[in-house]
């Protein structure tokens, strides 16, 4: 998969032009980049077209790492959230990703993402999924749940760290460090999130397996 995930951050006082919605950001879908999340403070917002930017504002944006770069070359009001040698899951902020499976037999079945309310019982929103060996990110959430969709949740790491995946219906594909990643690793830098979705790209097959096997 060439798509990487990453969060770039507004900056009102470096607005070139005119931009105060999510869909003054345009340009950056024609690109091929797709912004999947809006973060505010603890708030995990919808990326709606008519979305009010505000200083400060996450943006968890989808695209390949060329696309992004030069997006934020042209957009000077968004840009990558902290230095390279700083990032560690998400850079200066708090959040990380974590992959969770729907097993057989789950009550979450038949569902979509927004109705077992990961984001206001846990604070997790659901920013892709797998599904026959694709990814999907357009309305994610909206996504009726079956058995063996494999999830990439998105959330501060007090939130991923605390969820408890068999009270929810689900099932880790891999559980979140309790720790935080090696200083070594750390000048991996901003596509470092990479990393991490590969490995969940190439495990998801085997848990898919597994479950047919406990049908």
């Amino acid at each position: 998969m060439n798509d990487q995930i990453c969060e770039v951050r507004f900056k009102a006082a470096n607005k070139g032009r005119a931009v105060t919605t999510l869909g003054d950001l345009a340009p950056g879908r024609t690109r091929g980049i797709q912004v999947v999340l809006i973060r505010r403070e603890d708030n995990l917002n919808d990326p709606i077209t008519d979305f009010e930017l505000a200083d400060g504002d996450l943006l968890v944006v989808v695209g390949r790492e060329a696309a992004v770069d030069a997006w934020m070359h042209d957009e000077t009001c968004i840009e990558l959230d902290g230095k390279p040698e700083m990032q560690t899951n998400f850079g200066a902020s708090s959040a990380e990703l974590v992959e969770v499976m729907i097993p057989p037999h789950s009550s979450d079945i038949g569902k979509t993402a927004r109705e077992i309310s990961l984001r206001d019982m846990h604070g997790l929103i659901a920013i892709a999924l797998w599904r026959d060996g694709k990814p999907r990110y357009d309305y994610v959430r909206e996504e009726v749940l079956q058995a063996g969709d494999a999830l990439l949740l998105y959330g501060d790491k007090r939130n991923t760290r605390g969820f408890d995946d068999s009270e929810a219906g689900l099932f880790w594909l891999q559980e979140p460090s309790q720790t935080e990643a090696p200083r070594a690793l750390r000048h991996l830098g901003k596509w470092v999130a990479l990393i991490f979705i590969a490995v969940v790209l190439a495990q998801v097959q085997f848990p898919a397996k597994k479950a047919k096997q406990l049908q």
